[in-house]
């Protein structure tokens, strides 16, 4: 078989599984994917909130517009935290159709990027790279910290 004939096959293999599959209810879509958002980021605030941060760091909360296919447009939380020296990290919620994983946050601060994935098994991870060079990370209280280290170096 062919280069063009296999992957003909392979659409017409995805066109049939995509019409056997019952239409995505993208109303509990959204629900679920806000809902997760809020629960990362009131962690997140959590985690800045406690003693040794609370003296350096000022959290506040904003909102952000997406819009995406399917789900339209819509408005989610986000975490702004400002630092000594002028420094800002922005955790914002880019998108929740992202391709090998269930929505994507940027943590942001100048040039500076880390991002969060959600994966299929409902934990927000680190891809590689972002945390010290190492692997996929597990979100926790310790890689949280080392990626705002990271970011405000």
């Amino acid at each position: 078989m062919s280069g063009k004939d296999a992957l003909v096959e392979l659409l017409r293999l995805q066109r049939e599984q995509e019409a056997a599959q019952a239409p995505a209810d993208w109303n509990t879509v959204l629900v679920d994917w806000t809902r997760n958002l809020r629960q990362v980021l009131d962690t997140m605030r959590a985690w800045l909130d406690a003693d040794a941060f609370k003296k350096f760091l000022r959290v506040e909360s904003f909102t952000v517009s997406l819009s995406e296919d399917h789900l339209g447009s819509y408005e989610v939380p986000a975490l702004r935290i400002l630092a000594p020296a002028g420094r800002t990290v922005e955790i914002n919620p880019r998108a929740r159709l992202v391709s090998g994983a269930q929505g994507r946050i940027d943590m942001r601060s100048g040039p500076n990027r880390a991002i969060l994935v959600l994966g299929q098994d409902g934990l927000w991870r680190f891809p590689a790279t972002y945390v010290s060079g190492r692997s996929e990370v597990v979100l926790s209280e310790d890689s949280f910290s080392e990626a705002l280290r990271e970011l405000l170096a």
